[in-house]
């Protein structure tokens, strides 16, 4: 959900298209990633939480204070940061999970999370944003 609020954030208040770009596929990809989980969820009657959490929460109202470059440079961290924490996070879900449908979803999430990685990296370096 954080990512979905953070992507309509970027296309916003970004100045670099490719990050305003990046913005709507994280909205895109993420909402629809986060509807196939809503439905997993409810078919094992697991509640999930129903917004972002609070560290995500002033991570968003941090950005949501910077413009410009500044507001560019951070996102981008963010999304860098974000998504290797996913990946690690969906790869253990994948190889060790218990429940066999909540491995499939985390195994065929993972190569979106991956390019998205992929992308921010390449719009970081060619916009010379360094970790």
């Amino acid at each position: 959900m954080s990512e979905v609020e953070l992507g309509q954030l970027a296309q916003q208040k970004a100045t670099n298209p490719a990050v305003k770009e990046f913005g709507a596929m994280m909205v895109k990809d993420h909402t629809a990633a986060n509807e196939k989980l809503k439905a997993l969820a409810a078919s094992k009657q697991v509640a999930l939480p129903d917004g972002p959490s609070l560290t995500q929460k002033a991570s968003k109202t941090k950005l949501d204070m910077m413009s410009g470059d500044t507001f560019d440079k951070s996102y981008v961290k963010g999304m860098i940061e974000d998504h290797k924490s996913d990946i690690k996070e969906f790869q253990k879900e994948a190889a060790e999970g218990k429940d066999p449908q909540a491995k499939a979803f985390a195994a065929a999430t993972l190569p979106t999370l991956r390019t998205h990685l992929q992308k921010i990296e390449l719009i970081a370096k060619s916009a010379g944003i360094s970790d």
